[in-house]
């Protein structure tokens, strides 16, 4: 998470500090005092159990084996795998599976789906072009003509090309290698070729920029000699554009130089090559919120590697004003996509609900495999809540399962929040699975999010019963969430703890004496498939489900969201 997030987490959130050893939970800070004195400890079962139940555990962990069997091999390796936003098949596909549930649609005017409209910027086809020149050379871009002027095609001027590197000087001693020289500075250079580049507001052409010396990356910067300007940061020498924190490091750079009021930030390094163009590819497409374009984002963000930081160096060197000319050869296209929205309808207060939430695309490669244990865990749980109700009664207020289009930016969560805020069942706790369960089941469950000293007491019944302890962490660990924080509405995550979070962690009595299914009260049944441990990742574990024997993280998952589900909503606090 970056800075700017956890400054915006715990700046606005106002979450309150528990502290956890063990099972026993101490709060550091005063908890929320729940609003009945009355507590709920599960499991305590409906009344009326039909004798078709007493094996519940047994009967449910088979439908989800037998909802597995036909969706893990769909979502981690067939035709859904890779779930785009704006794509259709996998939202008619988890719509059918829903309705196929027994659920009742609970969207917008009875549907099943929640509109959202999106914008997302990708590329043209055009050659772009981030042309640094001096004021007497050419404009570097094609300019858009005047609304309201036609004129005749023809073929635009291509931008000016980098001028080759100068041959480096042959050392006179091999004991002090001397810096290797700027290039002979050019009128114009384009330095789209040498860098990542993008705009954060919608695309746009400009030209005549006026831009700055170069700074240092974390130096305040003067307001009066950048504002309005396009300002050059150099990034220090422990930069890395290859590691996965690099896109937070830069925009935390970018957002101290926007408040400074520059009107782009192009920032220097060293790489030679690859970083920048993983952060290229990154930055090739975005996704907002139609609502959420302002008009004073930045005209220009970008970075350029080792040997664009050359020509940038060699060009300010001449000591007159330079000018930037802007074209990255994107456009804007519009979107409509969806949140699908199910509910159990609550004998007592159907008005209230529980949500079960989770993202249905997956937005960013590189979490595909944890995305994907997510989605199978969530739906998986609610299956089982379906056939419970079916079964049994149903359960005191709603329960509510909510696939969002994340996109990678919360905006289906952020669509939710203010629907449920306004005219929506009003959520009396949002629930999500964070980090799925990736190998052997651990001795503890993290929760994560803002939560009163009711919703702990089921929270600690519930990880209790699967015979692990229970860690408290304030800060939210899932940011997409934040938006339901915003609305003042309770949002809590579940998970297995990071490895930092188990730094001096003792397991209780209770959890280490549990060697044996029967120690921890539980049934082979109950506990899940026996069978070969699954590896302790997640790309490990998605690839070893389409077996049928190593499942036990993923129905210790499915246990876990089912039960607090079925818990809070029972519950009367």
């Amino acid at each position: 998470m970056s800075t700017g997030r956890r400054r915006f987490l715990e700046r606005s959130l106002g979450l309150l500090t528990l502290g956890v050893g063990g099972c026993k939970i101490e709060p550091i800070g005063e908890l929320p005092p729940s609003r009945d004195a009355e507590r709920f400890e599960f499991p305590k079962l409906p009344p009326r159990i039909p004798e078709q139940l007493e094996d519940a555990e047994a009967t449910l962990q088979q439908l989800a084996d037998e909802l597995l069997a036909v969706e893990v091999p769909r979502l981690t390796t067939g035709d859904l795998r890779e779930r785009q936003i704006g794509d259709e098949a996998p939202l008619q596909h988890l719509q059918q599976l829903l309705a196929s549930f027994g659920l009742q649609p609970a969207g917008p005017r009875g549907g099943w789906r929640q509109a959202l409209e999106l914008r997302s910027t990708e590329p043209s086809g055009d050659p772009a072009a981030v042309v640094l020149r001096s004021p007497a050379a050419p404009v570097g871009v094609r300019l858009p003509p005047p609304p309201g002027t036609q004129v005749e095609p023809d073929t635009p001027p291509a931008p000016p090309e980098s001028p080759p590197d100068a041959p480096p000087e042959t050392p006179e001693s091999p004991d002090s290698p001397p810096e290797a020289p700027l290039p002979s500075p050019e009128p114009s250079v384009n330095l789209a070729p040498h860098g990542a580049f993008r705009q954060p507001g919608s695309p746009s052409v400009r030209a005549g920029l006026l831009s700055t010396t170069i700074f240092a990356a974390g130096d305040k910067l003067p307001r009066e000699s950048v504002a309005g300007r396009v300002v050059w940061l150099r990034m220090g020498k422990d930069f890395d554009a290859q590691t996965a924190e690099a896109p937070d490091q830069i925009d935390d750079v970018v957002g101290s130089a926007r408040d400074a009021g520059v009107l782009g930030c192009v920032l220097l390094c060293e790489d030679s090559g690859p970083g920048i163009e993983r952060l290229r590819e990154r930055w090739s497409r975005s996704l907002r919120r139609a609502e959420d374009i302002v008009g004073d984002e930045l005209l220009l963000v970008g970075i350029v590697g080792a040997e664009g930081s050359r020509l940038v160096e060699a060009s300010l060197a001449v000591g007159e004003p330079r000018l930037v000319d802007v074209d990255l050869g994107t456009r804007e296209v519009a979107i409509a996509t969806y949140n699908l929205m199910a509910r159990i309808v609550g004998r007592e207060r159907p008005g209230e609900a529980v949500i079960l939430t989770c993202a249905w695309d997956t937005p960013d490669l590189l979490q595909q495999e944890r995305d994907t244990l997510r989605l199978l865990a969530t739906i998986a749980a609610f299956a089982q809540l379906a056939s419970w109700v079916q079964r049994s009664t149903r359960p005191y207020r709603s329960l509510l399962l909510l696939l969002t289009a994340d996109g990678g930016i919360g905006a289906g969560q952020l669509e939710h929040a203010r629907w449920s805020a306004e005219e929506g069942v009003r959520p009396t706790m949002i629930l999500a699975l964070d980090r799925p369960t990736g190998g052997e089941i651990g001795p503890a469950v993290l929760v994560s999010g803002h939560i009163d000293e009711a919703t702990a007491a089921v929270d600690k019944a519930v990880v209790g019963r699967e015979g692990r302890d229970l860690l408290i962490a304030d800060q939210l660990a899932m940011p997409e969430l934040a938006p339901y924080l915003r609305h003042q509405l309770p949002v809590m995550t579940v998970g297995e703890p990071p490895a930092d979070a188990l730094e001096g962690f003792v397991p209780s009595e209770r959890v280490r004496g549990a060697e044996s299914p029967e120690a921890s009260g539980e049934t082979g049944d109950e506990m899940g498939d026996e069978g070969t441990e699954t590896g302790g990742e997640d790309e490990g574990l998605v690839q070893e489900l389409d077996a049928p024997g190593p499942r036990e993280g993923l129905h210790a998952d499915i246990r876990l969201l089912r039960n607090l589900m079925l818990a809070l909503g029972a519950s009367r606090a």
